[in-house]
């Protein structure tokens, strides 16, 4: 049997402690960065939402000001269908920068064009 040795133990317990303090803050970190790109694809819906409806009224100055709201860096394409409007909104999201990589996030609105527009 082997002599039961009371510095060598804590060792053994400093060593888990670390690696389960690890593993929790790759956790921590992953879910973090899941959440913020749940905001940004929110965020995508809601500027292609916005600039659709705009477009749709016709309203030039409230178009504009639907895109600058748009995530950093995003992509707005316009098409339209006849009497409907179709907003694209995509963007390569990077929510913990250099941390993680990048996931192409995308969001489609389609709107009736309004009477006389």
């Amino acid at each position: 049997s082997v002599p039961h040795d009371p510095e060598r133990q804590r060792g053994v317990v400093t060593a888990e402690f670390a690696m389960a303090l690890l593993a929790a803050t790759v956790v921590a970190v992953v879910l973090m960065w899941a959440v913020l790109l749940l905001v940004i694809q929110l965020r995508c819906i809601d500027s292609a939402e916005e600039i659709a409806r705009q477009v749709a009224r016709g309203d030039d100055a409230m178009v504009a000001a639907a895109r600058r709201d748009a995530p950093l860096g995003a992509q707005v394409s316009q098409q339209v269908e006849g009497a409907v409007v179709v907003i694209r909104v995509r963007v390569d999201a990077r929510p913990l920068r250099g941390l993680l990589p990048s996931i192409p996030v995308h969001a489609e609105a389609r709107a009736l064009k309004e009477p006389g527009e």
